[in-house]
Order: structure tokens, then sequence, then C-alpha cells
């Protein structure tokens, strides 16, 4: 998807979810770059797992 028809379909999937729902829209272009900030909010432990597998 094009980030302009990617906005729009959040927008339009918005009032559709309850208050404790949220999106996430990556506006950034290429979304590995914003992977490990946001799994840093959302899933810290999942990150610290993933790192001790590159350590080794």
């Amino acid at each position: 998807m094009t980030g302009i028809s990617t906005m729009a379909e959040a927008i339009a999937l918005a009032p559709s979810l309850t208050k404790d729902q949220l999106i996430v829209v990556n506006a950034s272009g290429r979304g590995e770059k914003d992977l490990f900030i946001t799994m840093n909010k959302f899933q810290p432990e999942a990150l610290q797992s993933y790192i001790k597998t590159l350590q080794k």
C-alpha cells in the first residue's frame, strides 16, 4: 500500500475500534528501521530475547 492509502485505511478502520485498541501506521517508508523502537515500547521482553540470540 502507498502511504496515503494506508492512512486512509487507518482512518476508515478507527471508528470500529474500542478505546483500548490502537492502530500503528508506519509512515516512514521502510518498517524494519522502526521495528526495534516499536518492540521496545510494546514487547520489551521479546526485544531482549531477540538481542540475546544475536549475541550468541
